[in-house]
């Protein structure tokens, strides 16, 4: 009796979790009032006792950070994130008996993608709780008996796509818990993240892509790669990330993608055989903790790197210093990067004169401290950096997100202004920045870096320029 009764229970679990078979309308009305109504008591009891606040039905059903944003303000940092960890399941059972229930109703299986898009999953779900069961229509062939038609079109076809869905489903959700644990658990940006995350969420989705059967290899690097974007994605809808960060990393992230979708694919090759699939499953989920605990252990030290950029300007070293160790307004329009929430420098100022002076280099994210170092007017200003805004405002749809990687992955340490005479008439005014960076691979973000604080140097070195030369007109 009750061995019979585990088993019951076990084969319901299968079906509710599953991806085999369709789900009848009645099924799908049931199960998801009660996991509807389960998640929402449970959430509400936490958040209430967490935060003082009510949690009501309205609250629940609208999925908007910005009106949730009360709740977290007044609850500890790890309440989202832990919400969003005990929403996985959820998504995962409502995309999948969402897209059996589409089966069973005979619709594109394409439409059960639209339960993962905010208040439009409200429609769906609504709608697949009234749309009756339909009978797949019967599609005469002259040349093949029904089973065989329904295996070589329309079988093998639902069968190929509802993979592909599941793999994109399975792939993105693989990168958000590599990056869950990664930075949230192990507090890194390193590059074990970079290249591990797109690695196994290609893999997720290319191995779960290949069941039962092998796919091909070109298709299964497909699914890796969309796999990746859907992982970016999933990180902006529960504010893990910003747009920016990620728009930085697709050229390492989407060869690696297509790299992990063929590991999938192998994978799957060998794992089919063997009947396996949970072992795949568990090393894909340790690999990116485990290289992440080793890169940790073996890479303390963090490198001091520095940029240098020069210009000259038309005006002796005496004119020049005073417009280095303070400057108005910059007017000129930055340039296009500046626009997608980079900090851009805006003025200068200075409290005092001599070493131990501090100046302030005001960006549009907030204020340097530079207490002066070295004050050797009109030859040398250096400086120290102990106070520094974050490097950019991400975009992202929410309000008051900051990613972790804002705070510290990125350090300038101090900085210094040279001015080298060249003529009577002339001088090479020369920037340079010390900086540390602590994302890896940290020879790809050195790039993004030196880049970025290169144009801030010549934004800074022109405007010096430009008001060097209207001061001698």
């Amino acid at each position: 009796m009750v061995e019979n009764t585990s088993k019951s229970l076990f084969d319901l679990l299968i079906h509710i979790v599953g991806v085999k078979g369709n789900v009848s309308r009645g099924f799908y009305v049931i199960v998801g009032a009660v996991l509807m109504a389960f998640k929402y008591v449970v959430e509400m009891l936490v958040i209430s006792s967490v935060s003082g606040l009510a949690f009501t039905p309205i609250d629940f059903l609208v999925p908007s950070m910005v009106l949730r944003e009360r709740f977290f303000r007044a609850s500890p940092d790890w309440l989202p994130w832990a919400l969003a960890i005990w929403s996985l399941p959820f998504v995962w059972i409502a995309v999948s008996m969402t897209v059996r229930r589409c089966r069973d109703a005979n619709i594109s299986q394409w439409w059960g993608l639209a339960i993962l898009i905010p208040l439009v999953n409200l429609v769906v779900m609504l709608t697949m709780a009234i749309m009756p069961q339909r009978e797949p229509e019967i599609v005469e062939s002259p040349d093949h008996s029904l089973d065989e038609y329904r295996d070589t079109q329309e079988g093998r076809q639902i069968r190929m796509l509802l993979s592909a869905l599941l793999g994109l489903l399975i792939g993105g959700l693989f990168a958000v818990m590599a990056t869950a644990i990664s930075v949230y658990t192990l507090e890194s940006y390193g590059a074990s993240l970079f290249m591990g995350m797109p690695i196994v969420s290609g893999a997720a989705g290319g191995f779960v892509y290949n069941q039962p059967s092998l796919r091909g290899v070109g298709s299964s690097m497909i699914v890796g790669l969309l796999s990746c974007l859907m992982g970016g994605s999933f990180l902006i809808l529960f504010a893990m990330e910003g747009a920016v960060c990620l728009i930085m990393a697709i050229p390492i992230v989407l060869p690696l993608g297509l790299f992990g979708g063929w590991l999938g694919y192998a994978m799957a090759a060998v794992l089919i055989q063997q009947s396996k699939w949970m072992l795949g499953g568990a090393v894909l989920m340790v690999f990116v903790p485990l290289f992440t605990l080793v890169e940790k252990q073996v890479f303390t030290e963090t490198p001091v790197y520095v940029v240098e950029s020069s210009i000259v300007v038309d005006a002796p070293c005496e004119e020049v210093w005073d417009n280095v160790i303070t400057f108005p307004e910059i007017t000129a329009p930055p340039k296009w990067f500046f626009k997608y929430g980079v900090a851009t420098p805006l003025r200068a100022r200075i409290d005092g004169a001599g070493v131990g002076a501090v100046r302030h280099c005001e960006f549009t994210t907030g204020s340097f401290v530079e207490p002066i170092t070295v004050w050797d007017p009109p030859n040398r200003l250096a400086f120290d950096v102990t106070e520094q805004p974050e490097p950019l405002v991400e975009m992202t749809p929410y309000e008051h997100i900051h990613p972790p990687h804002l705070k510290g992955t990125f350090l300038s340490v101090r900085g210094e202004f040279e001015l080298v005479q060249l003529s009577a008439d002339q001088t090479r005014l020369i920037g340079r920045t010390w900086y540390t960076v602590d994302m890896g691979p940290r020879i790809y973000w050195k790039q993004w870096t030196d880049f970025i604080i290169h144009q801030i140097h010549l934004r800074v070195l022109k405007h010096i320029q430009a008001e060097t030369t209207n001061s001698q007109s």
